[in-house]
């Protein structure tokens, strides 16, 4: 395993042409110890691991930061190695960010990976894992599951989640954004949030969503309108019930509903409450 537990100048691993960490055995990790950072002043940022990925959770006071400048990108690859499940894990006060770079985390590997980001625990100063970027898209793309806290892109960024045999839900106690940007897609084996407060909350422009199971989502109020319907596509599930609900402003349905629309064999419910 590769472990980065110490700084590299004031601000960890820091570089203005490109940074590759690549550990890839089966049991090979990559972990980036408490209050560490690694961070490029100019270029991409690569993180290869046969097996799991783990930025260590910082303290209330500190972040464990992997961080780009400009549009440097950011991409974490779990389970490189044949036949092993890779997982990627930030802990709280944990943060993956670039200025206007994408960013993608892959734990896709076909025996199993999740993408755990950790709520905050109770105490001054702790926050949530984030995933940040001004204007890049951002992609978290796991073979099981994906647990979200906080993921947000500025602009023209767009969002991609996809969990392929599992579920994604909300991994965080707080109802504010889970994910926010221009365009949402979701695709899941399993379900997609939970009712209630297990719902995935976004502040974004448009989203597509499919699903094996469930799906149920809200629009806060912060992001107003809400359009179902990205590249043609709208909101699918197979097995389950769909629920979309928007705090506040309109909901669009921009999609046809049935086979390119919105589709399900169970109960649609689309609530605009503002």
């Amino acid at each position: 395993s590769l472990f980065v537990n110490q700084n590299i100048s004031d601000l960890g691993i820091t570089a203005t042409d490109d940074i590759t960490l690549t550990a890839t055995g089966a049991t090979s990790d990559i972990i980036l110890a408490a209050d560490k950072s690694i961070s490029a002043a100019g270029g991409d940022i690569v993180l290869n691991a046969g097996r799991h990925i783990t930025l260590t959770a910082g303290t209330a006071t500190n972040t464990t930061l992997i961080s780009a400048l400009l549009t440097g990108t950011i991409t974490l690859n779990a389970g490189q190695f044949a036949a092993t499940v890779g997982n990627i894990t930030m802990g709280q006060n944990s943060k993956i960010q670039s200025v206007d770079g994408a960013i993608a985390l892959h734990a896709d590997n076909g025996s199993g990976g999740t993408i755990t980001m950790t709520d905050l625990t109770v105490g001054a100063g702790n926050v949530e894992a984030k995933i940040l970027s001004g204007t890049g898209n951002i992609t978290l793309t796991a073979q099981t599951n994906v647990l979200l806290a906080t993921v947000a892109t500025g602009g023209t960024g767009d969002l991609f989640v996809t969990a392929t045999a599992g579920a994604i839900t909300d991994n965080i106690v707080a109802e504010t954004a889970n994910l926010s940007g221009d365009e949402l897609t979701l695709t899941a084996g399993l379900n997609i949030g939970a009712t209630g407060a297990g719902d995935i909350d976004t502040t974004v422009n448009a989203v597509t969503a499919s699903a094996g199971g469930n799906i149920y989502l809200n629009e806060l109020a912060a992001g107003v309108d809400l359009i179902v319907g990205v590249g043609g596509t709208g909101i699918t599930t197979t097995t389950g019930v769909i629920v979309v609900t928007v705090d506040a402003g309109s909901l669009f349905v921009n999609q046809n509903i049935s086979d390119l629309g919105i589709t399900a064999p169970d109960d649609i419910t689309l609530t605009a409450t503002g």
